[in-house]
């Protein structure tokens, strides 16, 4: 909270610390924007209407529009979309044989759905991410241990080179959400590495993903096989210059300079 303690010293302060820096920054001088980061659905989204009467001005900045549409009347003043360092996913496509996922071990992020629809298409996958929490490895005891025979692989948490190489070699990415995802980095991150994207019509989805050009948005993943049909005639290229046009640094910079 320093900056906090310290605000006199600057023109604005861009606070990303949740509720607790939105609350503080509404008793400075010093206009404070608040990027939210997280949903706005149940309780958090409560929270902030409280928190968001103590604002004078509008202040908040949403990471896609579908964040806000739960709690559209709080004192919005920008929507600005993550970017990513370009530099550190080096653009080097190749034609994979395998599906990724990469995600929590939580039912709104899909592992099982990914797994049904890797077994449906008759194809490997390659599963990546977080199991720590008591809840999360008891959906992985459940959901995904059950079906680890080789073809389907769980690799853990990895770190960010081994996560570009997984993406850059993968067919194609599967982001089976249930849920209304805020935003949804791994889709850029799969895109930048040219690697075409398979995800549910769920929150920030429509808006990240250009349908038909860097992914496929599905209603039901019943046609799985479908969308991957349509997937593999999509240029590599394209995807990763639509990340450089859209999610790159300098955007989200002069998006926030803007606002």
């Amino acid at each position: 909270m320093s900056c906090f303690e310290r605000h006199a010293e600057f023109d604005l302060i861009h606070d990303h610390t949740g509720l607790l820096g939105l609350a503080v920054g509404a008793s400075l001088a010093t206009p404070v924007v608040h990027t939210v980061h997280g949903p706005l659905t149940g309780p958090p989204g409560e929270l902030y209407e409280r928190v968001a009467r103590l604002v004078q001005r509008p202040c908040l900045v949403s990471l896609s529009l579908a964040q806000r549409r739960p709690r559209p009347d709080l004192p919005w003043l920008a929507n600005v979309p993550n970017a990513i360092d370009l530099d550190r996913y080096p653009f080097e496509p190749h034609d994979g044989d395998y599906l990724v996922w990469l995600g929590r071990m939580t039912p709104d992020k899909g592992a099982s759905r990914a797994i049904n629809a890797a077994q449906k298409l008759g194809l490997p996958l390659k599963l990546a991410g977080k199991n720590a929490e008591p809840a999360e490895q008891a959906y992985f005891e459940t959901h995904v241990r059950p079906h680890l025979d080789g073809e389907i692989e769980f690799l853990g948490e990895i770190g960010h080179d081994e996560k570009v190489q997984l993406l850059r070699d993968a067919r194609a990415m599967l982001f089976p959400i249930d849920w209304e995802e805020p935003f949804g980095l791994v889709m850029i991150e799969s895109m930048a590495c040219g690697t075409p994207v398979i995800a549910s019509r769920r929150g920030s989805v429509p808006e990240v993903i250009d349908d038909g050009v860097t992914g496929i948005i599905v209603d039901e993943w019943d046609t799985v096989d479908e969308a991957l049909d349509r997937a593999d005639t999509f240029q590599s290229q394209a995807m990763r210059d639509a990340v450089e046009r859209r999610f790159a640094p300098q955007g989200m910079v002069a998006d926030y300079i803007a606002a």
